[in-house]
């Protein structure tokens, strides 16, 4: 999906709340926002919202002379989705279908994202959830492709989120234990995005493997995904992938079988989905609707 002029005021807004967070002074700020200024201008319509977020929050790295400059942000969101675990998988053991619940959970954790113009509850979310429709629910067809596939590689999105990742693994070798699964993270700090780092802190690693893309950007970009990684995701039978920012590079655009397991969070999602904010959603990709 293409950047919209939308999505250039929200990426200098990001800039603005990432100088908050790293207590920069007035001066700081300014200097940041000029230069994130400056990145957006040098770049059309004719690329993703993470392609531009890439550059952007590399300067800003640079410019804070951090290689994580999120690194707090991105703790504080995992102790926060900590706190709900014991919930999240009562609720899934006493459902009647625990893949379900648990594909719902995961995108309730979906709501952890710095990036995103609206912010959502992360309590609210969880306590919606498993009562909420979907706006877009590919479920049933989600479920057959799974019975036929042999490896699975599900693609993470933020930090805290990962949690209910780690929960959604859980489920799914548990019900397919002769299956392979894969769990990938971003190749470097981006955003409040998960890395190896942050996937095998939380144990993801004990539940299936974990590997990294190589990615820079906020979104699975092929292109500058690392060599290895992309013979394994093309070996792979089937790719679940978690958040707007991989609906946003792979959408439409990769001929594979992809699902997206997301909460639409900003207009430009919604308008391209025909769809509301806060909708949640199970997404088969389509090569039709490349944009």
């Amino acid at each position: 999906m293409n950047i919209k002029p939308e999505c250039l005021v929200c990426i200098y807004n990001q800039a603005l709340k990432t100088s908050k967070v790293a207590n920069c002074d007035e001066k700081t700020t300014k200097e940041l926002l000029d230069s994130t200024s400056k990145i957006l201008m040098e770049h059309g319509l004719d690329v993703t919202p993470p392609f531009i977020a890439k550059d952007i929050y590399k300067n800003l790295s640079k410019k804070l002379k951090s290689d994580d400059p999120l690194k707090n942000v991105k703790e504080k969101s995992t102790k926060e989705a900590l706190k709900y675990v014991g919930f999240i998988k009562d609720k899934i053991k006493k459902s009647d279908d625990e893949l379900f619940s648990a594909i719902k959970a995961a995108i309730a954790g979906n709501v952890i994202d710095f990036g995103a113009k609206v912010q959502f509850d992360l309590k609210e979310a969880i306590e919606e959830v498993f009562d909420k429709e979907f706006g877009i629910n590919d479920y049933e067809s989600l479920k057959e492709d799974l019975k036929k596939a042999q490896t699975v590689m599900l693609i993470g999105d933020n930090c805290g989120e990962h949690v209910y990742d780690k929960i959604l693994l859980e489920v799914l070798t548990k019900r397919f234990p002769k299956k392979k699964f894969i769990y990938a993270t971003r190749g470097e700090p981006i955003i409040n995005d998960v890395t190896i780092r942050e996937a095998k802190e939380i144990g993801i690693d004990e539940v299936c493997e974990v590997i990294s893309s190589g990615v820079d950007t906020p979104g699975l970009d092929l292109n500058r995904a690392d060599r290895e990684f992309v013979k394994r995701f093309e070996k792979t039978d089937l790719i679940i992938a978690k958040g707007m920012g991989n609906y946003e590079t792979m959408y439409g655009v990769l001929d594979k079988e992809i699902y997206f397991l997301f909460k639409i969070k900003c207009d430009v999602v919604a308008n391209s989905l025909k769809k509301e904010v806060g909708d949640i959603a199970i997404l088969k990709n389509s090569i039709r609707t490349k944009s």
